[in-house]
């Protein structure tokens, strides 16, 4: 997540009500208790999905398997969160219409670094992952994308 948001976020316009909002008092922590809070539930949320996916996984599927599930939920995550956490005040509905001229490329890389690590053998092999089914891409996106919905809706 570091250098997705840290590369991503410095090209985010500002938003329409900054100026309408009081200025921060500099004795006043970096986040507000809001913030912070809605950030670690998020955390736990995505946490929570993926346990879930290991536990089914490894269940009825191998190691392999269920470790290139994991991952694959996480990066996808990664994606979402990026987009999801764009602005705490305004949704996605808005903020898909920012100009930021970073969007495209850092999903466009993200997507091309999972390519690389699930459909190239060497890198697969080195991490242990093993090719994924159209479905099994499609249950880690959904379930990254699910796991970050609520927000949208809060």
């Amino acid at each position: 997540m570091g250098p997705t948001c840290s590369v991503f976020y410095e090209r985010e316009p500002v938003e329409e009500n900054l100026l309408r909002t009081q200025t921060k008092n500099r004795f006043n922590g970096l986040f507000k208790s809001g913030e912070l809070l809605m950030s670690i539930i998020q955390g736990l949320m995505i946490t929570g999905s993926v346990l879930l996916l290991y536990y089914i996984f490894m269940r009825q599927h191998s190691l392999a398997l269920t470790r290139t599930i994991v991952f694959t939920m996480l990066i996808c995550s990664n994606v979402f969160l990026t987009f999801a956490n764009r602005s705490f005040t305004e949704n996605i509905t808005q903020t898909i219409r920012y100009q930021n001229n970073l969007a495209l490329p850092i999903f466009i890389i993200s997507g091309c670094f999972l390519a690389l690590f699930l459909f190239v053998p060497f890198i697969r092999a080195l991490f242990g992952f093993t090719p994924l089914t159209l479905l099994q891409f499609l249950i880690c996106a959904s379930s990254a994308l699910i796991s970050l919905a609520w927000f949208e809706v809060y």
